[in-house]
């Protein structure tokens, strides 16, 4: 989750109060679920170089702690960015 959040910061344009940066976290024990959301609308001037690294080393830690029970997802459209995690199977 801490990625996805850096990532927003990053990237992201935190100085608009039209556009604020929306994060979301749901937790459903009875469900047993947690769902997490990072939206924020992308900075219009230049771009803070980025490799990926992040990211990848996340979903190498979802694969290894969940399996097939997480769904990590991310929608690049216009000048918004979304990421959601959602982590199944929580009931223990």
């Amino acid at each position: 989750m801490i990625t996805l959040v850096e990532n927003a910061f990053k990237h992201g344009e935190l100085h608009e109060q039209e556009n604020p940066l929306k994060i979301t976290l749901e937790l459903n024990t009875s469900e047993g679920y947690l769902r997490f959301s990072v939206k924020n609308k992308k900075t219009a001037g230049p771009k803070e170089r980025g490799y990926g690294i992040g990211l990848e080393n996340t979903i190498s830690r979802l694969q290894n702690e969940y399996g097939n029970n997480y769904q990590l997802s991310f929608n690049d459209a216009g000048d918004s960015y979304d990421a959601e995690l959602i982590i199944r199977d929580l009931k223990s």
